[in-house]
């Protein structure tokens, strides 16, 4: 990203999804996500759940039916960042994966 659009973003002057549109209009067309693919993996997990688990995760969720549960996140969540800003950045990610790792826990979510 431009050395410029992070500085105004730093400064408030930007907000975070505007800066992200504007990288975007000069890399090109922006593609529209409509998936969310995730993977859950814990250590400690029987396998029997683990396989439920996999299971489940093959097919991917659609945007749209991941708005309500967006709409319940914890207080905290809310604090960050409010449901239509995180809505607006996830319908422009395509192609982008999240890796979280954490003491005997894996989760990656794929848009």
């Amino acid at each position: 990203m431009d050395l410029q659009i992070l500085e105004k973003v730093a400064e408030n002057k930007l907000s975070p999804v505007d800066a992200y549109l504007l990288e975007a209009k000069r890399e090109g067309k922006l593609r529209r996500a409509r998936f969310i693919r995730w993977k859950m993996t814990i250590d400690e997990m029987p396998m029997f759940l683990r396989g439920v688990f996999h299971t489940i995760s093959i097919f991917p969720i659609p945007l749209a039916l991941a708005k309500p549960f967006m709409k319940r996140m914890p207080a905290q969540a809310h604090d960050m960042m409010d449901v239509q800003t995180m809505m607006k950045l996830l319908r422009y990610a395509k192609g982008t994966v999240v890796d979280i790792e954490s003491d005997g826990v894996k989760i990656q979510f794929k848009i």
